[in-house]
């Protein structure tokens, strides 16, 4: 028999159900009937609160989450309605009568039980004077409260005709006869963990590892009792011979077996019946196992919620680069649990709360946005900013964002950091003259040697120009080879010339302090260096140049461009932002080195002082290095013999005086 198919049905309509096992606002979609309903929301409770390994993961999730920091972020960036309205949105995230990360950490309990309910509660911004006191007196609707409603408190829940969820009905005092609450969905905010075709109790992180929890809790038991036998020893009792023992005998007996504990009032009131009574050793040799059992139920528990990286140190093996991962693993999951409650925020609470305040010409609606959990690897983010510095320019922007992704503070004008100690005969002396020298030190000056290497591209960009148009593909190691030499050929007098001058500066400060150096030395021994420097320079210029360029024609082929298109692709590697970035990298790094020079004729100077702008601008590398103290020919903590540390590095370095000359 074949079963008609009607094909007439009104377009708003809706047919289906969705399958969800519930009768009368009870759902029985868990496999172990002892976590449906009451009986669930219990066992989850004593499971939260009552096993440690339970307890940490969960604490650790919640003590991570109040990291973030969340803010309203407007739906465009233009000022003006959508401008006005994230500022409206932000007032009142900080105008409830608990903080935004307290409600967050309420919400994050639906981990354990798989849901969590928060009721919308409203007031009219009437300042102090309200009936709900407010910071602000602008009349208008905000929120009063996220307020929470316990799961414990939960009768039963209410769906509609189609099986969606309607709302929950509450019975918070059960013990008392208290009433019964109906909570509308249309007023509250109802999280999840996971979406399970309409399921409002969404699936617990309990209820995977209710089984692991279960044999756990029943083996420790075990293990206290094989302990105490072990210490104590088993009760051995003989009755007398001949003699039947009466009732009341073998009772104290049996409370004395089943009671025995050490103590320091530990004692045995042995029945006259009794001829021999002795403690028995005993083994336990299946302890262990049983340790290894509870470790690994423990390390299940961990896993099931991507939080075993918490065992690190518990045991011999494992590395610490495994570890590193797993801990990413987890801020990633904890990232992915706050980011489902800012979509519940965004969904329903905002759209509601602007539903009761008018915003005209807004593009859309604000958003509840969260910084994320990170835990930033320094030494992978210095070596990230090498990599893109010769193709993407950092803003003072991207500074101060590197500042805060590293946890540091805002720039402060530093103390004066002190330098290596000094013999009791020389320190005044040197004391003196190291604050003379900090008073000539200045950071190099880069416009010569960055107009130097802006015409020098400019150059170079016309022949690859020409090249390019001759020959639509890379014009062949002849070309480059060519194109090494023109370079350097404009480069080196610029990098000759700023050696000289940060040589001839340092002189000067010598000369001040009557300290003469040979400059036909320093100028011989700064010259032989920037020739040397020059050609290993600008071989990785041409290199990256090189590498640009067959990166860019692949993708011009691909695209099928014109050709001045893919004269504009190689912007960003003949332009002017790259001249800047060579011209200030390498004028910091070649008056570095003229100073040094000179500082390693004196005989005097056997030390220099790492120097920053000490502004907010200074990036997290350099940062650490302010005030550091090395001696010459040595590096500074991370290897850096001397500035720059990093592409487009502002540093510079100060003379100090170890051993004063006699």
């Amino acid at each position: 028999m074949t079963a008609k198919v009607s094909q007439k049905f009104k377009i708003e309509e809706e047919i289906g159900r969705t399958g969800l096992a519930q009768w009368y606002g009870m759902v029985e979609e868990r496999f172990v009937k002892d976590l449906y309903g009451k009986d669930g929301i219990t066992k989850f409770d004593e499971m939260r609160r009552r096993d440690p390994t339970i307890r940490s993961l969960l604490y650790a999730t919640k003590l991570m989450a109040r990291t973030s920091q969340w803010k309203a972020v407007a739906a465009s960036d233009k000022p003006g309605p959508d401008q006005e309205a994230a500022e409206f949105l932000q007032s009142c995230l900080e105008d409830m009568s608990h903080t935004v990360i307290d409600a967050i950490d309420d919400a994050l309990s639906m981990l354990p039980f798989g849901w969590f309910w928060q009721e919308i509660c409203y007031k009219r911004r009437l300042g102090a004077t309200g009936k709900h006191a407010s910071q602000f007196d602008d009349g208008k609707i905000g929120w009063r409260k996220w307020a929470p409603r316990k799961q414990s408190s939960w009768q039963k829940w209410e769906f509609d005709e189609a099986g969606g969820l309607a709302g929950m009905w509450q019975w918070p005092q059960p013990q008392r006869g208290g009433e019964h609450i109906f909570l509308p969905i249309e007023k509250s905010l109802h999280y999840v963990t996971e979406s399970d075709c309409g399921n409002p109790e969404g699936i617990s992180l309990n209820e995977s590892i209710y089984e692991t929890w279960y044999f756990l809790k029943n083996l420790l038991p075990l293990l206290g009792i094989g302990f105490e036998r072990s210490f104590v020893g088993l009760p051995y009792f003989k009755w007398r011979e001949g003699v039947k023992p009466d009732p009341e005998d073998r009772a104290a007996v049996e409370a004395m077996g089943k009671g025995l504990r050490m103590g320091e009032k530990a004692f045995a009131s042995i029945p006259s019946s009794i001829e021999e009574f002795d403690l028995k050793s005993v083994a336990n040799p299946v302890a262990g196992d049983i340790l290894a059992t509870i470790k690994y139920m423990r390390a299940l528990i961990l896993q099931t919620a991507l939080a075993d990286y918490i065992n690190l140190g518990v045991s011999e093996t494992g590395s610490w680069a495994l570890g590193r991962d797993k801990s990413q693993l987890f801020l990633m999951a904890t990232n992915g649990w706050l980011d489902k409650i800012a979509a519940v925020l965004n969904r329903f609470a905002v759209p509601r709360l602007f539903g009761y305040n008018e915003f005209a010409s807004i593009t859309a609606y604000p958003q509840i946005d969260h910084t994320m959990i990170e835990k930033p690897d320094l030494e992978e983010l210095g070596q990230f900013i090498e990599r893109i510095g010769p193709y993407i320019p950092l803003a003072d922007e991207d500074m101060i964002w590197l500042r805060h992704r590293a946890g540091m503070p805002e720039i402060a004008q530093p103390s004066e950091a002190p330098g290596p100690e000094t013999g009791e005969e020389e320190e005044a002396e040197a004391s003196g003259l190291g604050r003379a020298l900090a008073e000539f030190a200045e950071a190099p000056e880069s416009g010569t040697l960055e107009a130097i290497a802006g015409q020098a591209l400019s150059e170079r960009r016309g022949v690859l120009q020409e090249a390019l148009a001759a020959k639509q593909a890379d014009p062949g190691d002849a070309f480059w080879t060519a194109e090494e030499k023109a370079l350097t050929q404009a480069m080196l007098p610029g990098i000759e010339q700023m050696a000289l001058e940060g040589a001839r500066a340092a002189a000067a400060e010598m000369e001040v302090l009557g300290i003469v150096v040979d400059w036909t030395l320093v100028n011989t021994a700064a010259s032989e260096w920037a020739r040397t420097y020059t050609f290993s320079l600008v071989k990785g210029i041409t290199e990256t140049s090189k590498t640009a360029l067959q990166t860019q024609l692949s993708n011009w082929i691909e695209a099928g461009e014109p050709l001045p298109e893919l004269f504009k692709r190689l912007d960003p590697v003949y332009g002017p932002v790259r001249a800047e970035m060579i011209g200030v990298t390498e004028a910091t790094r070649a008056y570095a080195e003229g100073n040094t020079l000179v500082w390693e004729k004196s005989e005097v100077i056997e030390a220099r002082q790492w120097q920053t702008a000490a502004d907010e601008l200074v990036c997290p590398i350099c940062a650490p290095l302010q005030g550091q103290v090395a001696k010459l020919g040595e590096p500074f903590p991370g290897g850096i013999m001397n500035p720059p540390a990093h592409v487009r590095c502002r540093c510079w370095v100060t003379p100090v005086i170890i051993k004063a000359k006699k």
